[in-house]
């Protein structure tokens, strides 16, 4: 077979795969209509059924549980930021009572010495 035969056959076949893909896509975007119409139809009905008082209940139900989902992430942000600072904090600024105790007794060493030499003896 020829290297231009087999080129075609090749085209054709892509071409035929193009073309399924285009049916393809002209049945999903009618599929899509015919939802967005039920959609507006129960939503339509949905109106209907309910008064401005419920209405107005429920937007306010959805308001405030939106409202409190983005406070909860606020807060958990500055949360996670302050926890973060005393950590810090506490890795730089931490001491052990051993350390205290121990820094204390070569301070009390050393003024024992000081006070040694210059002739006070307890």
């Amino acid at each position: 077979m020829p290297h231009n035969l087999l080129d075609v056959y090749q085209a054709r076949g892509a071409v035929a795969a193009y073309i399924k893909s285009l049916d393809e896509l002209k049945t999903l975007k009618a599929h899509i209509r015919e939802v967005e119409k039920q959609k507006e139809t129960l939503i339509a009905s949905a109106r209907a059924k309910i008064t401005e008082a419920e209405a107005k209940k429920l937007i306010l139900a959805r308001f405030k549980r939106l409202l409190t989902e983005q406070f909860d992430g606020y807060l958990w942000q500055y949360q996670r930021a302050f926890i973060a600072a005393v950590e810090n904090l506490w890795a730089k600024y931490a001491v052990t009572t051993k350390q205290i105790l121990a820094e204390r007794d070569r301070e009390t060493s050393q003024l024992d010495a000081f006070l040694t030499e210059l002739g006070y003896n307890r």
